[in-house]
């Protein structure tokens, strides 16, 4: 209720004959946009005169070191607790996969291939084909 009665108050002063000379007064004013330095000029001064919390400053003056700490304390762990270096295997073992690997292709070689070892097949083995040695007279003898 009293809130309502305000805001009428508030609303008869605002029609009252001084609010509208001061308003026509204003309106009459010409537009002028203000100058970007001015603007810069005013928001220097501003930034002077607010006040800051010593949380926000300390916050301000401390985030670089802290943020440098960090990534040093990260650095050092990672150098500290770097993955361990596997031993070399053992010569033997080296040998032992080599003669495997050889056996194995040596094995799919004689079961993919013609059936003999590369060392075993010679010219003598690879015949031409019969078919291709045909004569005229050969075929009218059929």
């Amino acid at each position: 209720m009293n809130r309502k009665k305000t805001q009428s108050e508030l609303d008869a002063l605002l029609k009252s004959e001084s609010q509208q000379t001061i308003r026509r007064v204003v309106n009459s004013l010409p537009e002028e946009s203000l100058s970007l330095s001015w603007r810069s000029d005013l928001n220097e001064r501003l930034h002077k005169v607010r006040p800051q919390s010593r949380w926000r400053g300390r916050v301000a003056r401390g985030w670089k070191p802290a943020l440098g700490l960090a990534l040093a304390g990260c650095l050092a762990t990672l150098i500290a607790i770097r993955p361990g270096v596997q031993a070399p295997q053992k010569s033997h073992q080296i040998e032992a996969s080599l003669v495997s690997t050889y056996t194995d292709s040596a094995n799919v070689d004689d079961l993919i291939g013609p059936g003999l070892a590369v060392h075993e097949v010679n010219d003598t083995t690879r015949s031409s084909d019969s078919s291709t040695q045909w004569t005229e007279s050969d075929l009218t003898n059929l």
